[in-house]
């Protein structure tokens, strides 16, 4: 793939490094947009396991039929239409992926306040003994 990036600290802006792709990853990136995060949970499982394996079945078949079916110099084109796309879908996909991954690794560091969580933690279990307290009453 060509998940040629940079990371660059601007320290004079915001301390944060700069993530710099290259001109085909950016052109990936507009493409228009199939994305899974609209459905449900449990159809994710259903397009993986049905739908991809259909997909390259009946991929598969057309481009068998378009080899055999139509003339010469327009066949190749159509028949590398099908794994062009999928070329695509996928690393298209994997740009997303990998800026998520700087993203949550170094452009958003998480900070740490043990204090504070701890507070949190222990005032809800005042509050959870406080409630038991009161319905055994």
């Amino acid at each position: 793939m060509i998940l040629i990036c940079m990371a660059e600290s601007n320290r004079e802006e915001d301390n944060k490094p700069k993530l710099k792709l290259s001109i085909l990853d950016r052109l990936l990136l507009k493409l228009p947009k199939l994305s899974l995060r609209s459905f449900p949970e449990y159809f994710h499982g259903v397009f993986w396991a049905v739908g991809i394996p259909l997909f390259i079945v009946l991929g598969t078949l057309f481009i068998l039929v378009v080899l055999v079916y139509v003339p010469f110099p327009m066949n190749y084109l159509f028949a590398a239409a099908v794994p062009a796309f999928v070329i695509l879908y996928f690393s298209k996909t994997m740009v997303e992926r990998f800026i998520d991954w700087y993203n949550a690794t170094f452009a958003k560091p998480m900070e740490w306040n043990v204090d504070k969580s701890s507070q949190e933690y222990f005032d809800l279990l005042e509050k959870q003994k406080a409630k038991r307290e009161g319905k055994s009453s």
